[in-house]
């Protein structure tokens, strides 16, 4: 993956780390997580999704992901 983005193309990442609970401390600590490891190696824009991984709807994380 490095290649790529040192060739200048994006890299989209999505991962399947968000359950949806009521964000519970923990839950928000694993999405935080994720975003910040993504951001670090340049992927852009990290999601994090519902662990259902049904991608059928758009995971909102208030301060965290829009």
């Amino acid at each position: 993956m490095e290649r790529v983005i040192k060739a200048g193309k994006f890299v989209l990442v999505v991962d399947y780390v968000y359950r949806g609970g009521g964000n519970s401390p923990e839950e928000l600590s694993l999405v935080k997580d994720f975003i910040s490891k993504a951001r670090k190696r340049g992927y852009v824009p990290p999601y994090a999704a519902m662990e259902d991984r049904e991608l059928n709807e758009l995971v909102v994380i208030p301060g965290i992901q829009p």
